[in-house]
C-alpha cells in the first residue's frame, strides 16, 4: 500500500486525468493535476463524448465498457453539478452494402453480450431523426442506453471538487526528468519529486513516455470536430450514419447546437476552412433536413491517441513501476471506471482484475512471441 503521505502526480488534465486526480485525493493522497495552458486536452476539448459499450472489440473490453456506463451515475453525482448526463440513446445506420454488413456484426455481438439494441424499419428511422425521404437506408439501429456528456462541464466540475478534496491543479506544460527508478516533473518553474507519476494525457502520451525512456504503442489520430449554432430540435439521441466520406456523428446539445464529428484525413487536406465546413454543413443537410438552417460557429482538427490494437492501456510501464499509463479507449464512457480503479491499484499495490487484460506489458509479450514464431519458421524452413 502507498502512504497517504506520500505524492502522486497526474499528467493530464482531459475528463479521464481529472477522474484519476480526484478518485486518489478522494483516498486521501496527496495529488497533483498537471493540466495543459488550455481547459482539458485536444482529445477532451475535441470530443464528440458520447457514453456507450456498442463498439467493444472483445468481451473484456465490452465488461470494461458496460462498467464505465454504470460507473458515470456514480460519478455524476460525484461531482455535484450538471455536467450534462443524459441517457437519450443513440441511433446508427447507413445505404452502403459494406458498412451495413460492419453494422449488422457489431449489433450481433452485443446481442450476444446482452447489450440492449435494437433494429428499426425505414419507415421508423425516418419519423424518429426526421430522415430526408431521398436517403436510402439498408440498415438500422438504436441502442437505447447509449449517454452522452458535456467534457467540459465535467472537466470544470471534477477540478472543483478535487481542489476541495485537498488536490492541486498545476498549469503548464511537464517535462519528464528521468532518474534511476522514476522520474521527475518539471512544470514551468517548479520541480516535482512524486512517488508515483500517471500520465494520461491523450495524444501526448507517447511523447511523455517516451521522455521517461519507455514507449506505448499509440498512435495519434486526427478528427474534425464542427459546432454549429443553435437550431431547431434535430432529435435527442445521438445519430451515426454514413456519406461517401466515411461515418458521421451529430448530435445536439442542451443549448441547441449541433456538433458534428468524423475522422480527419490529414492526407487530403490540412486543417479545415470554413469554407469546406460550410460546404460540407449543406451536403449533411440532404440528409437531416433541420441542418438547413445551420451556420456553423466552430471547426477544428482535436488529436485522440488510439492504441495500436485499439484497446485502453492502464499499468505500469514495464521497468519502471513508479510510472503509470492509464489510457482510455473510449476514454469518456472508460473515465470514471479506470480513474476508480487505477486510483485504488496505485494506492493498495494490488491489481484490479477488470484491466490485466489492458496492461502495457502486452505489447512487450506480443513483440517476443512474434521473434520466437519467426525464429520457428526459419528453422522449420532450414530443416526442410
Amino acid at each position: 500500500m502507498i502512504s497517504i503521505d506520500r505524492s502522486i502526480v497526474v499528467l493530464g488534465g482531459g475528463v479521464l486525468g481529472s477522474s484519476v486526480a480526484l478518485h486518489l485525493a478522494d483516498l486521501g493522497i496527496k495529488v497533483t493535476l498537471v493540466d495543459r495552458p488550455e481547459t482539458g486536452g485536444d482529445a477532451t476539448r475535441g470530443s464528440f463524448a458520447e457514453l456507450t459499450a456498442l463498439d467493444a472489440l472483445n468481451h473484456d473490453h465490452y465488461l470494461l465498457t458496460s462498467m464505465g456506463m454504470s460507473d458515470w451515475r456514480r460519478w455524476g453525482w460525484r461531482l455535484g453539478t450538471d455536467v450534462g448526463l443524459r441517457w437519450d440513446g443513440s441511433c446508427r445506420w447507413t445505404g452502403d452494402p459494406e458498412a451495413a454488413e460492419h453494422l449488422r456484426r457489431i449489433t450481433s455481438a452485443a446481442r450476444d453480450r446482452g447489450y440492449p439494441v435494437r433494429e428499426i424499419s425505414a419507415p421508423e428511422l425516418r419519423e424518429l431523426v426526421g430522415l430526408h425521404e431521398s436517403v436510402e437506408v439498408l440498415y438500422a439501429i438504436v441502442a437505447d442506453d447509449d449517454g452522452r456528456v458535456d467534457p467540459a462541464l465535467v472537466v470544470a466540475g471534477a477540478k472543483r471538487a478535487l481542489r476541495s478534496a485537498g488536490g492541486e491543479v498545476l498549469k503548464g506544460q511537464a517535462r519528464i526528468r528521468p532518474q534511476i527508478g522514476t522520474v521527475d516533473i518539471e512544470v514551468g518553474e517548479q520541480s516535482l519529486h512524486p512517488d508515483v507519476v500517471v500520465m494520461t494525457a491523450g495524444a501526448e502520451t507517447h511523447a511523455l513516455v517516451g521522455g521517461a525512456g519507455s514507449d506505448v504503442p499509440v498512435r495519434p489520430d486526427p478528427g474534425f470536430m464542427m459546432v454549429t449554432d443553435p437550431v431547431a430540435p434535430l432529435s435527442d439521441q445521438s445519430l451515426h450514419f454514413t456519406t461517401d466520406e466515411g461515418w458521421i456523428a451529430v448530435r445536439q446539445d442542451d443549448r441547441g447546437r449541433v456538433l458534428i464529428s468524423r475522422d480527419w484525413r490529414l492526407g487530403q487536406r490540412n486543417e479545415p476552412t470554413n469554407e469546406y465546413a460550410r460546404h460540407f454543413l449543406r451536403r449533411l443537410a440532404r440528409t437531416l433536413p433541420v441542418l438547413s438552417q445551420a451556420t456553423v460557429a466552430s471547426v477544428s482538427v482535436r488529436w485522440k491517441a488510439t492504441p495500436s490494437d485499439g484497446l485502453p492501456i492502464t499499468g505500469p510501464i514495464p521497468g519502471l513501476p513508479s510510472v503509470y499509463v492509464a489510457l482510455g479507449h473510449p476514454g469518456i464512457t472508460l473515465a470514471p471506471t479506470i480513474g476508480r480503479l487505477v486510483a485504488s491499484e496505485v494506492h493498495l499495490g494490488e491489481p484490479a482484475p477488470l484491466l490485466e487484460p489492458f496492461r502495457p506489458s502486452r505489447f512487450a509479450e506480443r513483440a517476443m512471441q512474434t521473434l520466437l514464431d519467426v525464429e520457428e519458421l526459419f528453422e522449420g524452413k532450414g530443416r526442410a
